[in-house]
C-alpha cells in the first residue's frame, strides 16, 4: 500500500479482523508509500503487524514506468509480488489481498486457501468492474489456470491470490520476472 491507498488499507484490515476465522492471522504489509504516520497508526489500531518496504527486487531503469514518477509507488508493489516470500519468509501459504481488497463473507478466502492446498495455487480474476473481493463466487477463482500461461505475464492481474510455498510457483514467478527485466 501506499499513501492514497491508506484508507482502503484500513478498510481491508478491519474486514479482515472482523472474520471469524480470519481476525489473528499474520498481517504483512509491503510498504510502497505509506506515511510513518500511517504506519504508526496501523501498528496502533492493528498491531502486531509486519511493515516492510520492499526496495527494488528487479532493475527497472530501462522500463518505461520511469517516465511517469506517480506510477513507481504502485510499480513497486506490484513487482514485489513475485518476491513476497523474501520479504516475509516463513510461510507455507501466502495469501495477497490488494489494497482495495474488502472482504465480505470468509468463505472467498476460505475457497482461495482449498485451492491453494489442493492445486498450488487460488487465484481471483479481476474483472476490472468490480474493486472489491465480495465472495469468490462473484470475482470468478481459477482453479485450473496453466502455470506457464498464468506466470510468463509480467503481473498477475487479480485483488487476491494464494500460493502454497511446495508447490513452486513462486519460483516460477521470479524467474519469468527477471528474464523480462534482464
Amino acid at each position: 500500500s501506499d499513501a492514497p491507498y491508506y484508507e482502503l488499507l484500513i478498510e481491508l484490515l478491519e474486514s479482515i479482523r472482523a472474520t471469524a476465522l480470519y481476525k489473528d492471522i499474520p498481517i504483512m504489509i509491503l510498504d510502497a508509500g505509506l506515511t510513518d504516520v500511517d504506519k504508526t497508526f496501523i501498528q496502533k489500531i492493528f498491531g502486531p503487524v509486519n511493515i516492510k518496504d520492499p526496495g527494488w527486487d528487479i532493475d527497472i531503469s530501462g522500463s518505461n514506468y520511469l517516465h511517469n514518477k506517480k506510477n513507481l509507488n504502485g510499480y513497486k508493489a506490484m513487482t514485489a509480488r513475485p518476491f513476497i516470500p523474501k520479504h516475509f519468509p516463513g510461510y507455507r501459504y501466502y495469501l495477497w489481498l490488494d489494497t482495495d481488497t474488502w472482504i465480505q463473507d470468509e468463505r472467498g478466502l476460505d475457497e482461495l486457501i482449498n485451492l491453494a492446498c489442493t492445486q498450488g495455487i487460488g487465484i481471483c480474476e479481476d474483472l476490472h468492474t468490480i474493486e472489491s473481493f465480495y465472495h469468490a463466487k462473484q470475482r470468478r477463482v481459477a482453479p485450473k489456470y496453466q502455470t506457464p500461461e498464468i506466470l510468463s505475464r509480467h503481473a498477475i492481474i487479480n485483488g487476491a491470490f494464494c500460493i502454497d510455498m511446495q508447490s513452486g510457483l513462486f519460483e516460477i514467478w521470479r524467474k519469468y520476472f527477471l528474464e523480462m527485466y534482464d
